[in-house]
């Protein structure tokens, strides 16, 4: 649906495409943006901007799922879905953990 709208965007009144963007995209950016600003809050991730840390995380999570999606292709499995979502999680989580020593897993790291 997002590809269609970006497509055909020029021929949508821009009221429209605002309201849109409020409803949907915006509105999941700033719920996500709220659960990080408290995870931040207490202590687990380290979150300057809490919404342009939504749109990290949004736009990690997103990535592989839209660029594997084609219509002619065999839509991507449950497992393949979660560990398309568990890369995402962990490449965020490189970049805004609290404690930089823990692995993806969540386990201590061991040199």
């Amino acid at each position: 649906m997002i590809r269609q709208i970006s497509a055909e965007a020029a021929h949508f009144p821009p009221e429209m495409l605002h309201a849109w963007r409020e409803a949907g995209p915006l509105r999941v950016r700033r719920e996500v943006a709220d659960r990080l600003r408290g995870f931040g809050e207490a202590g687990l991730l380290r979150v300057g901007d809490p919404l342009q840390a939504a749109g990290h995380l949004v736009a990690l999570a997103s990535a592989e799922l839209t660029l594997q999606y084609t219509p002619w292709a065999d839509p991507m499995t449950e497992d393949q879905v979660d560990k398309a979502l568990a890369a995402a999680v962990a490449a965020f989580l490189n970049g805004y953990a609290a404690v930089s020593d823990l692995t993806p897993s969540g386990a201590a790291a061991t040199d």
